[in-house]
């Protein structure tokens, strides 16, 4: 009697096991395709498509990061935000991106994922390239660094007369100075390696200083062909909206004062 009491609760301490198991495996299995999910979401990047608009001297724009900007310069919003006047200037959100990036994930309030491939996708091929280029800050460094050995390849001849020339004035013989390079030239080694050291390391300031004035001057022109990529897109699209029948209008209020009470067609 013992033994099958024995046996039955043996029994069902094993199912009981088995099933807390498969409940165990099954946990685990929902938290790992939550977190694949999860993962797969983060991974793929929302597509974000924007409005562009052109400020104009008759039709000024207001941006909310500069407030006033130039005329000609292409205002931009996210397609799915209804508020028109929480337009940005192409000048500030490029600015933005290039320069601080925490200022780009807090902008239009966290609402979207900021992307550029739908700006990107209506520019011209040299904006593509110059975007390449600033984004590879190894090519900025190359080039820089290559044009100015390049300069000093050029004026080599031109350094070489001022340092003989140098070397037979009288101010490289001066007492005072004579006593500097001369206390310079017999120092220790360690002192040596240490001034080495020193004029490397402003060498390297001074080169970091250089490449991002480049990358400045970069952006700057990034951002002059994206405006006149999309005014040009913007321009395109007014005149594709204009034509009927072959033939191009112009919208009596494009070209009507707004103080006058009539519209004429032309």
């Amino acid at each position: 009697m013992h033994t099958k009491i024995e046996r039955y609760i043996t029994n069902q301490l094993i199912k009981l096991a088995s099933e807390i198991l498969n409940i165990e495996n099954k946990i685990k299995k929902r938290k790992k395709e939550k977190l694949e999910n999860k993962n797969n979401s983060n991974n793929v990047k929302e597509y974000i498509k924007w409005n562009f608009y052109l400020s104009k001297k008759d039709k000024p724009l207001k941006c909310f990061v500069y407030v006033d900007v130039p005329d000609g310069t292409v205002m931009v919003k996210p397609r799915e935000m209804e508020e028109n006047y929480f337009l940005i200037s192409i000048n500030a959100l490029n600015d933005i991106k290039r320069n601080n990036q925490d200022i780009l994930k807090n902008i239009f309030f966290k609402k979207f994922n900021i992307t550029f491939d739908h700006i990107y996708n209506n520019c011209s091929f040299l904006t593509l390239i110059v975007n390449k280029i600033i984004n590879k800050q190894y090519i900025i460094d190359t080039i820089t660094l290559t044009s100015l050995l390049s300069s000093f390849y050029l004026t080599r001849n031109f350094f070489y007369q001022a340092f003989l020339q140098l070397l037979s004035s009288e101010i490289i013989w001066n007492p005072y100075i004579y006593n500097i390079w001369c206390n310079l030239y017999h120092t220790t080694l360690p002192l040596k390696l240490f001034m080495i050291k020193q004029t490397y390391s402003y060498s390297n300031i001074l080169f970091n200083y250089i490449t991002q004035y480049v990358r400045s001057k970069l952006i700057k022109l990034e951002t002059k062909l994206i405006n006149n990529s999309l005014k040009k897109k913007i321009l395109i699209d007014t005149i594709k909206d204009n034509i009927y029948d072959k033939n191009l209008y112009t919208i009596a209020t494009d070209s009507c004062d707004k103080y006058e009470d009539e519209f004429y067609y032309i």
